[in-house]
């Protein structure tokens, strides 16, 4: 409760509300984008299996390369925007 006691009323709503429109992001956009392109390389990945099998397997030799450099950017780009959130309310 000492927190509370210390910590300004508009401080404590603006955080509330950044963190809500994150989690409204997260979950309309992100979520949402997800699911479609899943869809969209499962579905591309069965037309290439089926017409160049070759191509396919060229593909999924590169897969696991692409994962780790967007890993990598990812990691980074996760820290900043929680470091410009905590900026943005301390």
């Amino acid at each position: 409760m000492s927190y509370f006691n210390r910590t300004k009323v508009g401080r404590i709503i603006s955080r509330m509300t950044s963190d809500c429109e994150a989690m409204r992001i997260g979950v309309q956009d992100v979520l949402f984008v997800s699911l479609v392109g899943g869809g969209q390389m499962v579905v591309s990945a069965a037309i290439m299996l089926y017409y160049d099998r070759v191509l396919f397997s060229v593909i999924v030799a590169m897969a696991p390369v692409l994962w780790g450099i967007n890993r990598f950017f990812r990691v980074r780009l996760s820290k900043s925007y929680r470091d410009i959130q905590e900026a943005s309310v301390a």
